[in-house]
């Protein structure tokens, strides 16, 4: 009996001395194509329909504001207050409006698709690493079945932990291909926007490395968004348009009827102003909290870096094994533990970019910054 305990003793310190790795089936990301986030938005800027038609949208109202300036480079002898020329020329001034909304619009839909970029290029950068961690954390518990399976034979664990031990096993197979599905689901939302073939393998290359995002006050920034948020600019150009046929006597639309819609108009514009007030105040909030919880983060993963040094020592000097009966106290615990702590941590400044990028295209400021980012 002695001599069983003596082989199980050495069973649980003789152990491994390469550090553990990810199958190269759980890392098929890394051997894909390379992809920055800034060739993942300037493909998409490339390949979408919904920028090239914006642009098209611009040409065409520039060409109707053409048009209807050549029509009001005259005054009739009756004046403005001729019918037909009040007709013309209010043709023209929503022409202009046209024009600069359309001009905008391009711009925004920019960034609209520079946001969706970001956020499909984060959310597969995560899912990978969860991937990698989820199979970390089932290859650890591989390593340590023949262990426990031992212990349970000649004693040194009950019956109800080796069962115990199978269901953990179990769960964490299940939670490693369940994290590889998600994965692979991100990347087809990555396809979809880059509008790439399903054979396409990307090869994710940038971390977010953004910890804060320089704001101006709370009050600032909803003002500012008053006027520039995209929740609110739409709303106040068809507002404009109404005000600018206030003064024109327009066929067959009586004053009254123009008054109810110059009136509606306005009741969109205000509507707009508040929920874009609701929304951009609600993501102020959630950025400050994003940045206390990565400064948080950053302290637990260098908490985890240096337990990690510490069971190396202790490993090295044959105090602890690399993986024992439950997991606890060795040299494979404290690498899962300084994973999950690095993945925390890109997870949280992942969801930053995706919530400054949010936020950026609320209030009409540049989505993407690459300093942001490691490449």
């Amino acid at each position: 009996m002695k001599r069983l305990a003596y082989i199980i003793m050495v069973v649980l310190f003789a152990t491994l001395c390469t550090p553990l790795e990810v199958s190269a089936q759980a890392t098929s990301t890394g051997n894909g194509n390379p992809l920055s986030i800034v060739e993942a938005i300037e493909i998409a800027w490339d390949k979408n329909p919904a920028l090239r038609k914006a642009k098209l949208e611009v040409d065409r109202a520039q060409i109707a504001r053409d048009k209807s300036l050549e029509a009001v480079t005259w005054i009739p002898t009756g004046g403005l207050v001729v019918p037909a020329y009040q007709q013309v020329f209010n043709t023209y001034q929503q022409a202009e409006i046209g024009l600069t909304a359309a001009k905008k619009t391009e711009k925004l839909e920019k960034n609209r698709i520079a946001k969706e970029v970001i956020k499909a290029y984060t959310n597969a950068l995560n899912d990978y690493k969860s991937m990698q961690l989820a199979y970390a954390t089932y290859k650890n518990i591989q390593e340590r079945a023949s262990i426990n399976s031992l212990a349970n034979s000649i004693g040194l664990s009950s019956a109800y932990d080796y069962e115990q031990f199978k269901l953990t096993k179990n769960k964490a197979e299940q939670d490693y291909l369940a994290a590889e599905s998600a994965y692979r689901s991100s990347i087809a939302e990555l396809r979809q926007i880059l509008n790439k073939s399903n054979e396409w393998q990307p090869q994710l290359i940038s971390e977010p490395v953004i910890t804060t995002y320089d704001r101006e006050d709370l009050s600032t920034e909803l003002a500012r968004s008053m006027s520039e948020s995209v929740l609110v600019w739409s709303k106040e150009a068809l507002l404009d348009i109404e005000k600018s046929k206030q003064n024109w006597v327009i066929p067959n639309l009586p004053s009254d009827l123009q008054k109810i819609d110059l009136d509606m108009a306005e009741i969109d514009y205000e509507q707009a102003k508040q929920d874009a007030r609701v929304i951009i105040e609600g993501l102020y909030h959630t950025i400050d909290l994003l940045e206390g919880q990565i400064e948080s983060a950053e302290v637990n993963l260098k908490i985890a870096e240096k337990e990690l040094a510490l069971a190396n020592l202790r490993y090295e000097l044959g105090m602890i094994a690399k993986n024992g009966i439950t997991g606890e106290q060795d040299l494979s615990s404290a690498q899962l533990k300084a994973q999950a702590a690095e993945v925390q941590l890109i997870k949280l400044k992942s969801q930053l970019a995706q919530a400054k990028a949010e936020f950026a295209y609320l209030t009409s400021k540049e989505v993407f910054n690459e300093q942001d980012w490691k490449q």
